[in-house]
């Protein structure tokens, strides 16, 4: 519902009856603002021309130890932080490739996500791309169910390599 500016206040009355129906215009706020002025402030007090609220209140700075809620920001800018190169994928997913290095047999590759109902459940999963020999993978996933068994979290897991068991 919109009403044509007028060239006279509007009354308290009117102010109240426009802004139950909806309208936020600058002239029944400013209404409203003075009638409120009136009610609770004595005759002799001068009226502000400028409200405190105007303007947005600065965040103050955040501590490195307060805890805050997991966020998809916070998540790429510990990364970032981290100077780790990550993949961002809009909806959800951070991904870290660790490449070959001269220490390492294996490509590592780190996934954060958020989970969960609330989106509130920090996921992180690490895979590697080595390879476990054929022989060796009965071993492997034993203490794969040993460390399931004795810890919670992080789950441990080997698949196998059906490529490898097919040249065989």
């Amino acid at each position: 519902m919109t009403h044509a500016p007028s060239t006279q206040p509007l009354t308290p009355g009117e102010a109240l009856h426009r802004h139950t129906s909806g309208d936020r215009s600058l002239e029944v706020m400013s209404a409203l603002n003075h009638a409120a002025w009136e009610a609770y402030h004595a005759p002799w007090e001068v009226q502000p021309t400028e409200f405190p609220m105007d303007e947005p209140t600065p965040l103050p700075p955040l501590s490195p130890t307060e805890v805050r809620p997991i966020t998809p920001d916070l998540l790429a800018a510990w990364l970032e932080e981290a100077e780790m190169p990550a993949f961002r994928h809009p909806k959800r997913v951070s991904l870290v490739d660790f490449k070959y290095g001269l220490r390492s047999d294996r490509c590592v590759q780190m996934r954060l996500y958020l989970s969960g109902k609330h989106a509130d459940v920090l996921v992180l999963q690490w895979t590697c791309d080595k390879r476990i020999p054929p022989d060796q993978f009965v071993h492997a996933l034993r203490l794969c169910n040993w460390w399931n068994n004795e810890y919670r979290w992080p789950r441990a897991m080997v698949e196998q390599d059906f490529r490898l068991a097919r040249r065989a």
